[in-house]
């Protein structure tokens, strides 16, 4: 049992790091079309600046 709470951990954080990724990346998105910034790098640069905004 003890075996299988672990990998249920893992699986819980990973998906939940995962959906963290996602919603960043989809915030992000919004956010630069709203302004008219459809580029790649923004949406990058954009994604790192709200992980740490949420983390604070």
């Amino acid at each position: 049992m003890p075996q299988r709470d672990g990998v249920a951990v893992k699986e819980l954080i990973w998906l939940l790091i995962t959906l963290e990724i996602v919603l960043n990346i989809t915030l992000t998105q919004l956010v630069c079309l709203c302004q008219g910034h459809g580029s790649l790098q923004g949406v990058v640069g954009g994604g790192r600046g709200t992980s740490l905004a949420l983390l604070r």
